[in-house]
């Protein structure tokens, strides 16, 4: 894929970011007045998404697995993150983007969580799943029936 947006899940991320961006600055749809106390949940949230990020993301690119769901697995990670999760990445998007919208305080917000749940779940994963499955055979199956898809 080229062009000036690539679907890639950081770009989803980063166009959902945006979206909260835009509500933040729009009048209404607050959910708690005074914010401070949301904001600081949203905070602790937001870094816990960032942490389980780069627990999963350093040791991936590390072990040379290929990070782009659009070219086929090289390695298959099965520690660290990806012990609990096989999509511990993606988890950590979702958990940063409701760190943010609890931050922005907007009901609006609250929903690009789910937006981005639900493109990686109906798309990305499904895609790598096919060819994680296709590329590493019963090593695959074998962890796929150990490790849940989320959590």
């Amino acid at each position: 894929m080229s062009g000036l947006f690539r679907f890639i899940p950081p770009r989803v991320f980063q166009v959902l970011l945006i979206a909260i961006g835009v509500l933040w600055l729009l009048p209404g749809g607050t959910l708690l007045t005074p914010a401070w106390p949301l904001r600081l949940v949203g905070v602790l949230v937001f870094a816990a998404g960032l942490a389980l990020m780069l627990w999963a993301h350093h040791p991936f690119i590390r072990n040379g697995c290929e990070i782009n769901p659009y070219k086929a697995p090289r390695n298959l990670m099965t520690t660290g993150a990806f012990a609990h999760s096989r999509n511990p990445m993606y988890l950590a998007f979702i958990v940063m983007l409701a760190g943010i919208s609890l931050f922005a305080n907007d009901w609006g917000a609250l929903l690009t969580p789910a937006v981005f749940f639900a493109i990686a779940n109906g798309y990305f994963i499904r895609m790598e799943e096919e060819r994680a499955e296709d590329t590493f055979g019963a090593d695959y199956l074998a962890y796929k029936g150990r490790v849940r898809r989320w959590l």
